[in-house]
Formats: structure tokens, sequence, C-alpha cells
């Protein structure tokens, strides 16, 4: 940790594996149709309108759906799994500059994620409730953590929001939704 761009990638996941695809589509079309190509890679994003009801919800969105309900928390492991939680609009201020930055060539590939990493048990204490422990899952990585050097460079970009700031908004969004 953290993860940099040029390490060499070895998904553990079907769905890493499916990212890294997408990677490599890219920077072939960009290297036989010249077409400008960048790759965000995106740690674990979150914020108002996060899914909560998909098997495949992030890990926030499945915490205020259970504390709504006033269920305990399910996490997977010991919870002291770390994640590069990354607010929303900090996502899009980074989508946006990678789409207008002169330094950005094609067949780029850019780390869009916290530089610290969070506990989920950490997450659970912010949202306030029970948690109730189950094995951990296969093909769960342990730890994120994005180096966010590159973007700084490139995109002139760092996450501005923190985590207690962007967990308290989408609390605030998911108590008006129910």
């Amino acid at each position: 940790m953290p993860l940099v761009e040029t390490m060499i990638p070895n998904p553990i996941s079907p769905y890493g594996l499916q990212k890294l695809a997408g990677e490599q589509w890219a920077k072939m079309f960009t290297e036989l149709y010249q077409l400008p190509v960048v790759c965000l890679r995106y740690f674990n994003v979150y914020g108002p309108r996060i899914d909560f009801n998909s098997d495949y919800s992030l890990v926030l969105g499945k915490f205020l759906k259970q504390h709504s309900q006033q269920e305990t928390f399910t996490i997977f492991g010991d919870g002291e799994q770390t994640r590069a939680f990354c607010f929303v609009s900090d996502v899009v201020t980074a989508n946006i500059r990678a789409i207008e930055s002169p330094k950005v060539k094609g067949g780029e590939v850019i780390n869009i994620g916290a530089q610290t990493s969070q506990s989920i048990n950490y997450l659970a204490d912010l949202v306030g409730g029970e948690k109730t422990y189950l094995p951990q899952r296969a093909g769960d990585m342990l730890h994120t953590q994005a180096d966010t050097q590159k973007a700084k460079e490139l995109l002139d970009w760092e996450p501005k929001v923190s985590l207690e700031e962007g967990v308290e908004i989408t609390k605030k969004w998911f108590e008006g939704k129910n």
C-alpha cells in the first residue's frame, strides 16, 4: 500500500478481472485508432444516490439500509479491512479534469480515491449501530489505498470531502428517501 498505477495487476475476483480487461480494451483503442481514452480507477465511490438495495451495493449503502430497518450491520471478516473511500463529488471533479487536462494522453490509467484508508468498523461506527461478523468472503481485498500522485500531476486533483463529512451528507440524503 498504497496501490500505484504502475503495479502489475493481479485481480483476485471476476470483478477485478473485468475492470482490467476494460483498461486493456481502452489502451488497445488508443494504440490502434488514436482514440484518447483515459481510465480512472475509482476506489470505493459513495455518496447520495448510492444503491442500497442490491446484493452488490457498497458497504455504506448496506449499512444505511440495515440501520433504517434497525438491523445489526453485517460485516464480512473482522471489520479491520480498509478501503480508500472517495465521495462522489470528488469523482465528478476528477472526471471533468481528465476530459479537460492537456497533460492527459490517451491510454493513461489514473487512481481516483482517498490517500488514507479507513476500516469497515470505523465506517460502521460513523453510521452508528451494532455489528455482526460473518466469515470473510472469497475474492475480497483486505486493504485498498490509492496512490494519487499521478492524479495530482496530470489533473491537479485530490479528494476534498472527508469520510466523516461525506457519510453525514449521505446519511441525510438516505433519511430523506425513507
